[in-house]
């Protein structure tokens, strides 16, 4: 019940699935932002570099075997490193998440004199690590690299047909 007060939900330690009826409203408000401008080449360029992969999920096949999923997305380390590869870093640009932990002892329940939960039992969790990539921020990427790539095109075309 009170779980939300005590964890942060998304967290890398109260990571959830969710499933929504529309999608989320995200805030984009002008006057909320600063350093306005339009996506530098050298961003586009080395996101063109990323590749779209298929996989699945270990944990799954462990549990599913060959009934697991695949699923198609981008790992998170490729994106580094083909950033990287350009000089760049794709943490600046909002693509990747990185989050460590140490470990965490197994703790009881906390209950208030009624008998509510205060705080959860918490599991012991070892030290650990993992990477992330924040979806809407590479869809982007991918959105404007096909408009310019599209519009490289549709010049080249204009050009043969004006010959």
């Amino acid at each position: 019940m009170y779980y939300y007060l005590f964890n942060k939900y998304g967290h890398f330690d109260c990571r959830l699935t969710a499933y929504f009826g529309s999608a989320p409203i995200v805030t984009s408000d002008e006057r909320a932002k600063q350093d306005i401008d339009s996506i530098p080449a050298a961003v586009i360029d080395a996101w063109r570099s990323v590749q779209w992969q298929q996989y699945r999920w270990r944990d799954a096949v462990a549990e599913k075997h060959a009934g697991a999923r695949y699923h198609n997305g981008l790992i998170a380390q490729s994106i580094k490193s083909a950033f990287e590869a350009a000089g760049l870093d794709a943490q600046d640009y909002g693509l990747l998440c990185y989050d460590q932990w140490p470990a965490a002892e197994a703790r009881d329940e906390v209950l208030d004199e009624d008998g509510n939960v205060i705080e959860p039992s918490v599991a012991y969790q070892p030290a650990g690590e993992r990477w992330g990539v924040r979806m809407d921020e590479c869809l982007a990427l991918e959105a404007e690299s096909n408009r310019r790539l599209i519009a490289d095109l549709a010049k080249r075309i204009e050009k043969l047909e004006s010959v």
